[in-house]
C-alpha cells in the first residue's frame, strides 16, 4: 500500500506529531528498521452471502508515524502494509470476491469521516 493511501485512511493526524516521525526517519537513516503497519478493518457480515453493498470501514491503525516517515524518505513507494479484521476473520476466510470488494471502496477511520467512502484501488495482494 502507497503511504498515501494508509494515511488517507487512518484517522487523521494530531498536531505535535513532528517530533516523533523525526525519530522515525533518524532512526531509518541509521540502518534500523521498523515493524509494518496495519490497518483494523470491519466488513458486513452480508459479505459471505455475497451482498457488498455496505461497504467496509477502517476502525483502527498503528503506524501513521512510520508511513509519515517512509513517505519522506522514500516517497509514496508502496510499503507492506498488513489488514486486520474484526470478528476473527483470517486471511483465509478472504474469498477472491471479498478482496476485490475491499479493494474497491472503504470509509476511513475517524467518527467525523464515516459519510466519507473512498474509492480504490487500495493495495496489491502479496501472499
Amino acid at each position: 500500500m502507497k503511504p498515501s493511501i494508509f494515511l488517507q485512511l487512518a484517522d487523521a493526524i494530531y498536531s505535535g506529531h513532528e517530533k516523533g516521525v523525526d525519530k522515525i526517519v533518524q532512526h531509518l537513516q541509521s540502518g534500523g528498521s521498523v515493524g509494518a503497519p496495519f490497518l483494523q478493518i470491519e466488513y458486513s457480515s452480508h459479505w459471505e452471502d455475497g451482498d457488498f453493498s455496505a461497504p467496509a470501514h477502517v476502525y483502527g491503525h498503528e503506524g501513521r508515524h512510520r508511513m509519515i516517515a517512509t513517505q519522506k524518505l522514500e516517497g509514496d513507494a508502496p510499503v507492506e502494509v498488513h489488514l486486520l479484521f474484526s470478528g476473527g476473520v483470517r486471511s483465509r476466510d478472504l474469498t477472491p470476491e471479498i478482496i476485490k470488494a475491499l479493494n474497491t471502496r472503504i470509509v476511513p477511520q475517524g467518527a467525523n469521516r464515516r459519510h466519507v467512502v473512498l474509492k480504490g484501488p487500495f493495495f496489491e495482494v502479496v501472499r
